[in-house]
């Protein structure tokens, strides 16, 4: 058994030998485990894999987390964000198919003095970590901006998200995402792209807003109209 949680490696969609490669290794297990009906599809069509060997199946909850009674006021203290402040949150491991840049451009554009980001997360890609910086060094919000550029323990993940307004997923593509599952249990929704199965689980779900267009207009958009229909 095999659990495909990407059809191919982040990074890799377009690459003709990881899809030869991963259609040979698609062949050996008897069981493919899927999270999502676009992993599913492609599968079939690009990889060939009979349909009779998929079982799709929840992603799961991520229950490493804890929950404790630390209140949505006591976070935004502790993170140093005043009652008034709209809080944006990306959160996890920074790389360049994540979309992070797109959603700098989108804060500038959005040009709200109340919004504020938070960037919580490793940068392992030093090329893409220093374009980064240097975007936000030439950013006009740049003092809006906080920067949380480190592994976040597990402990410490309650306090981002319960101090945070909104969660913004950027990606330029995805299957599907963790996090989707990760902030409802602390209540936030999610602003995200329309790329993988996103919609399915945050548009059509309730749980948040899906951009109309995939890039930094699109972004804007998408975070001032929920911040309008809070």
């Amino acid at each position: 058994v095999y659990t495909v949680h990407n059809v191919l490696p982040h990074g890799r969609d377009h690459s003709r030998a990881f899809a030869r490669l991963y259609r040979f290794l698609y062949c050996f297990p008897h069981r493919l485990l899927v999270h999502t009906s676009v992993a599913r599809e492609q599968l079939i069509r690009e990889f060939h894999v009979a349909s009779g060997k998929l079982v799709s199946t929840s992603i799961g909850l991520n229950e490493d987390v804890p929950a404790t009674a630390l209140s949505s006021e006591d976070a935004r203290a502790h993170l140093g964000f005043e009652p008034g402040h709209r809080v944006i949150l990306f959160f996890g491991k920074i790389e360049p198919y994540k979309g992070l840049d797109l959603l700098l451009d989108a804060f500038d554009q959005l040009g709200d003095p109340s919004a504020r980001m938070i960037i919580a997360g490793e940068a392992p890609n030093s090329a893409y970590r220093e374009e980064i910086l240097a975007q936000i060094e030439q950013s006009p919000q740049r003092t809006q901006i906080r920067l949380e550029l480190r592994h976040v323990p597990n402990e410490e993940v309650e306090t981002f998200f319960k101090g945070s307004d909104v969660l913004c997923l950027p990606y330029r593509n995805i299957y599907q995402s963790g996090l989707v599952f990760l902030a409802p249990r602390f209540g936030l929704p999610v602003v995200s792209t329309d790329v993988g199965n996103l919609r399915s689980f945050i548009g059509d779900a309730g749980r948040g807003i899906v951009a109309g267009s995939n890039d930094a207009p699109g972004l804007a958009n998408a975070l001032s109209l929920f911040f309008n229909q809070r």
